[in-house]
C-alpha cells in the first residue's frame, strides 16, 4: 500500500535518530533490558525532540487520509445545532446547571433558575474573563444549601487541577481570593449548615513534576465573611492529624454527608474501594473512628443517630445496613435493604422520605426503587435505562438515567407516588438513535465463567463475517463500563458498524467477586474475556479479524495492550487513549501510590509478578505482525504521562513486522482528556475513525498520496 510505503520511510528517518542515543538499563521488572527507558525523561531536550517527531509523523499519515463520505459533517452538524446540559444541581429550589450551545468552539457557562419553570439567569461565562476563553473551563460547581452563594472550579488547559471561585448567586459578586492547587471533581467541596463555611482538599505540591506531587495532600475549611474569605484553616492532614495513621501518599478527606448538620466525617483515601473513616463534630477537636477499610463500607449517609452505610462484606452484591451513628456496631447492625443475587445494588440516597437506591443487573440494566418504613416499591421509569444517577438535598431526590441509545435526562422524584417529573430545558434537543438493535447476552471465557457483552447495530445487520466492529473494553477499579451514550455511537452506526462492549473482569458488573476476578493476580482474565468476546464475534458471523478494532482508555489500556501482544491475529485495528501501557513503571509517577491497591506494587516480589504480566510494552516481541495501533497521549496528563504510550509505540515500531502502522499522536495542551472543547474532541474522533475505517479498507477513507516511496 502506498500509505504503508509512506509510514514505513517516516518511520525509519525517527528510528535512525533514536537509535543515535539508545540507552538501556536493567529493569527492576524484568532481567531483559529496558530500551526506550529514557523516554521517561520528558525534560531532556532529545527526548522532547523525539515525542515531537512522533506526532508530526502521525499528522502526516493521518492527513493523508481523506473521508469522501458525508456522515461525518452531517454528524457534526447535529452537534452544532445541539445545546448540551451538564453538572446538574439542585437547592432550595433552584436549579444550577452548566450550559453549552452548539458552537464547537464554546465551553459551558454556569446558569440558575427555578426547577420546573422560570427564567434563567446567567451567573458566570468564563470568556469573560479570560484573554483566551477556547482555555478556561468550568469544570465544577456546588452551590450552598440555601442557594445564595457557589463554588465553581475552573481549569485551563485540560488540567485537572483547578482554581476555585467562590460567587455570590444574587449579586454576581465574586469573593477576591482564589483557592489553587485543587481537584474538585475527584476531591470534592462541602458546605457546612450555616452557608458560610465549606471545606475543600488542597495539594501543596501539585507545582511539583516529581512523584511528590500529590504528596502531603490536605482539607482545609473555609469561612466566608460578607466580601471576603475570613479563614483558611487545615482540618485534616498527616502533619495537622499526626495521631491518626495518615501517610504522605494518602488522601485525608473531610466531608459533609448533609448540610443540615453539624457532623463532619474524613476518609483515609489510598486507592482502594473502603478506606478508614473518622468523624466529629464542627465543634469538637478530637476526631473519633468511625469504621475501618475491613467493614466494606463503599459510601454512607446519616439520619438523626443512625449511620445508614452500602457494603459488600459478606453480601458481594451489596446490601444496605444500619447501626448507631454515636456507638456503632457491625456485627450487630439491621439490614434495611438485603443483597440481590442477581443484580448489584448499586447507589443510594437518603431523603425525609426514606432511601431511594438502584440496581443494575451485569452493568447494562438499571432499576430504581424506595425504600419507606420497610417496605420496597419499584420506581417506574419513563424508559428502560442502562445508567442511573442519584442525587439528593435531603428534601428532594432528582435522578439522571441515561441508555446506550439516548442522552442524558434528568428527572425530579414525587415522594408521594413515586412518579417521575421531567426537569426539561426548553432550547435542549436530545439526540436518540432510531433502528438500534440491542443485545444484551453473556459467553464464555476461557474458564467458563460468563461475561456479559452488549453488541449494538442497525436493523438489516448480516452476519458475514464483513461488518466493521469496534470492540470496547475497560476492567479495572471495581468500575462498571456503564451503558451511556457515546458521541460517536450514531457516526459510527450510520457507517455500518457494529458497536460492542466486553464487560471485563476487573470491573464492577457483577459486583466484588467481578471485580476480584480481574485484580492484580487474576488480572489476566481481563484481557482473555476481551479476547473471548472476540472470538464470539467472530465465531457468530458479526466480523472478521479484517474487520475488527479494539479500543480503552486509561486503565483500560492494560487490556487493549495485552490483548495485541497475546493475539495479534485476532485484530486488525487497536485504539488507545491516554493509556496504562507501562504498568510496571506506576510507581515512578506522581499517582503510583494510590494505584497500588490495584494493581500491585514492585516493591512487593510477588506482586511483581503480576505487575509484569499486565504489561504490554514489556510483552512486545520481535518478528510478530501486529495490528495497526493508534495511541494518544496528553503532554498534562497527571494519571497516565506521556511516556507509557511513547514507549510503548517505539518498541513495537522497531519489534512489528506486519508493516502496519503503530501511530502516536500527542497533545501538547492537554490533559487525561477531561475539559476539552468539542472542537478538540470531535477533531480527535475524527482522526481515530478515519484511521479505523481507513485500516479495514473502508471504501470512503482511501490514502489521498501519490507517493511510491
Amino acid at each position: 500500500m502506498k500509505y504503508n510505503n509512506i509510514y514505513t520511510i517516516l518511520l525509519s528517518l525517527i528510528l535512525i535518530s533514536l537509535k543515535s542515543q539508545t540507552l538501556s538499563y536493567d529493569s527492576i521488572s524484568s532481567p531483559n533490558n529496558d530500551p526506550y527507558s529514557f523516554l521517561e525523561d520528558i525534560d531532556n531536550e532529545k527526548v522532547m525532540e523525539y515525542l515531537k517527531k512522533q506526532d508530526q509523523l502521525t499528522d502526516s499519515i493521518l492527513k493523508t487520509i481523506q473521508s469522501t463520505n458525508s456522515i461525518y459533517d452531517e454528524f457534526i452538524g447535529k452537534r452544532k445545532n445541539k445545546t448540551e446540559i451538564s453538572k446538574l444541581e439542585i437547592v432550595n429550589n433552584t436549579l444550577f446547571y452548566l450550559k453549552k450551545d452548539g458552537d464547537l468552539h464554546a465551553y459551558p457557562k454556569l446558569y440558575k433558575r427555578s426547577i420546573f419553570k422560570g427564567k434563567e439567569k446567567l451567573l458566570y461565562d468564563p470568556s469573560t474573563i479570560s484573554t483566551n476563553s477556547s482555555d478556561l473551563y468550568i469544570n465544577y460547581i456546588n452551590p450552598s444549601p440555601d442557594g445564595t452563594k457557589i463554588i465553581i472550579g475552573l481549569s485551563e488547559g485540560g488540567k485537572e487541577f483547578s482554581n476555585l471561585i467562590i460567587l455570590n448567586t444574587n449579586n454576581l459578586y465574586q469573593y477576591p481570593t482564589t483557592l489553587d492547587k485543587t481537584f474538585p471533581n475527584s476531591f470534592f467541596t462541602s458546605w457546612l449548615y450555616d452557608n458560610s463555611q465549606f471545606i475543600y482538599a488542597k495539594f501543596p505540591n501539585s507545582n511539583n513534576t516529581g512523584v511528590d506531587r500529590y504528596e502531603n495532600f490536605e482539607s482545609r475549611i473555609i469561612k466566608l465573611d460578607h466580601e471576603k474569605i475570613k479563614s483558611n484553616e487545615v482540618i485534616f492532614s498527616e502533619k495537622h492529624n499526626p495521631n491518626i495513621n495518615i501517610k504522605k501518599s494518602d488522601f485525608p478527606l473531610t466531608y459533609t454527608i448533609n448540610s443540615s448538620t453539624n457532623y463532619l466525617f474524613s476518609g483515609i483515601f489510598d486507592g482502594s474501594n473502603s478506606v478508614d473513616h473518622y468523624y466529629k463534630t464542627i465543634h469538637d477537636k478530637k476526631w473519633s473512628k468511625l469504621y475501618d477499610a475491613n467493614e466494606s463500607i463503599i459510601s454512607f449517609s446519616i439520619n438523626k443517630n443512625q449511620l445508614i452505610y452500602l457494603t459488600n462484606k459478606n453480601t458481594p452484591n451489596y446490601s444496605i445496613r444500619q447501626t448507631s451513628l454515636s456507638k456503632p456496631d457491625y456485627t450487630n447492625y439491621q439490614t434495611l435493604i438485603a443483597e440481590d443475587s442477581i443484580s448489584v445494588l448499586e447507589d443510594f440516597v437518603l431523603t425525609k422520605n426514606g432511601i431511594y437506591f438502584s440496581k443494575v443487573k451485569n452493568g447494562v440494566e438499571a432499576k430504581l426503587y424506595h425504600y419507606q418504613k420497610g417496605k420496597i416499591n419499584e420506581v417506574k421509569l419513563p424508559k428502560k435505562a442502562g445508567s442511573i444517577k442519584l442525587n439528593s438535598n435531603y428534601d428532594q431526590c432528582w435522578i439522571k438515567i441515561e441508555g446506550w441509545t439516548f442522552e442524558e435526562e434528568y428527572y425530579m422524584i414525587n415522594p408521594k407516588n413515586d412518579k417521575l417529573k421531567p426537569i426539561i430545558f426548553s432550547d435542549d434537543n436530545h439526540i436518540q438513535i432510531e433502528n438500534a438493535i440491542i443485545k444484551e447476552i453473556e459467553i464464555p471465557s476461557h474458564d467458563g465463567t460468563l461475561v456479559p457483552l452488549s453488541i449494538i447495530y442497525k436493523k438489516g445487520l448480516k452476519l458475514n463475517g464483513k461488518n466493521k466492529v469496534l470492540l470496547n473494553a475497560y476492567g479495572a477499579y471495581g468500575y462498571n463500563y456503564d451503558a451511556l451514550y457515546e458521541n460517536y455511537l450514531d457516526y459510527w452506526l450510520s457507517e455500518g458498524g457494529v458497536y460492542a462492549i466486553a464487560h471485563v473482569r476487573g470491573g464492577g458488573e457483577k459486583g466484588k467477586k467481578w471485580h476480584e476476578g480481574g485484580f492484580k493476580k487474576t488480572k489476566p482474565n481481563s484481557w482473555k474475556d476481551l479476547i473471548a468476546c472476540t472470538e464470539y464475534l467472530i465465531n457468530q458471523g458479526y466480523t472478521s479479524p479484517s474487520y475488527l478494532a479494539i479500543r480503552g482508555t486509561s486503565a483500560g489500556g492494560i487490556v487493549i495492550g495485552r490483548a495485541i501482544t497475546e493475539r495479534p491475529d485476532l485484530f486488525k485495528v487497536a485504539v488507545v487513549n491516554v493509556g496504562a501501557l507501562n504498568i510496571i513503571e506506576m510507581e515512578k509517577m506522581a499517582t503510583g501510590a494510590a494505584n497500588t491497591p490495584e494493581f500491585g506494587s514492585v516493591k512487593n516480589p510477588e506482586e511483581l509478578k503480576y505487575l509484569y504480566e499486565m504489561d504490554a510494552y514489556h510483552h512486545i516481541q520481535k518478528d510478530v505482525k501486529y495490528p495497526s495501533v493508534y495511541l494518544t497521549a496528553g503532554m498534562n496528563d497527571p494519571r497516565i504521562p506521556v511516556f507509557q504510550p511513547a514507549k510503548f509505540a517505539a518498541k513495537m515500531q522497531e519489534y512489528s513486522t506486519s508493516g502496519n502502522p503503530i501511530l502516536l499522536d500527542i497533545n501538547f495542551n492537554s490533559g487525561h482528556g477531561y475539559d476539552v472543547s468539542d472542537e478538540i474532541f470531535y477533531d480527535e474522533l475524527k482522526k481515530t475513525m478515519n484511521f479505523i475505517l481507513s485500516q479495514m479498507g473502508h471504501p470512503y477513507y482511501k490514502n489521498t498520496s501519490n507517493s511510491n516511496k
